[in-house]
């Protein structure tokens, strides 16, 4: 029943952390599976926070398993579809770098909101005030702002 902010080394705003995303989940008691899918679980189905900075990885250094790493291998059906498509050894690869870029460059603050219609509305709500905030920019530093 947690919301969580998350801020990212090197990145600033209003002389503190910038916050980089703004995360919640719709069950209940959910705060420690979240921070193991986030953080230990190399798994990119299962978390859009992993999946998007996978895509910075590859879009950074301009690698076509981009196209590979879109497709969601979320069900069994997929999975199957998919199987030999996938070169699995990179997907580890980079689920590893994801990990590693989590561990060595992000922090996060939890707060606690009970009913889950509110933290929904204040999530949507916060990324509105954050997205619109003239001093909450990425640095012109940030790896997946600038591809190279």
């Amino acid at each position: 029943m947690e919301s969580m902010f998350f801020f990212e080394k090197g990145e600033s705003g209003h002389r503190g952390n910038r916050i980089v995303r703004i995360g919640t989940h719709t069950g209940q008691n959910q705060l420690c599976l979240r921070l193991r899918q986030h953080f230990i679980q190399e798994t990119k189905d299962r978390s859009i926070f992993r999946n998007n900075i996978g895509r910075c990885l590859l879009n950074h250094s301009q690698d076509s398993f981009l196209a590979d790493w879109n497709l969601d291998l979320t069900t069994r059906k997929n999975r199957l579809k998919f199987k030999s498509k996938i070169d699995h050894k990179k997907q580890a690869r980079i689920e590893k770098k994801v990990s590693e870029h989590l561990r060595q460059n992000m922090k996060f603050s939890v707060f606690e909101v009970l009913d889950k219609e509110t933290r929904l509305l204040m999530e949507a709500r916060l990324i509105s005030i954050v997205s619109r905030c003239e001093k909450c920019t990425s640095s012109t530093h940030w790896w997946a702002a600038n591809p190279r």
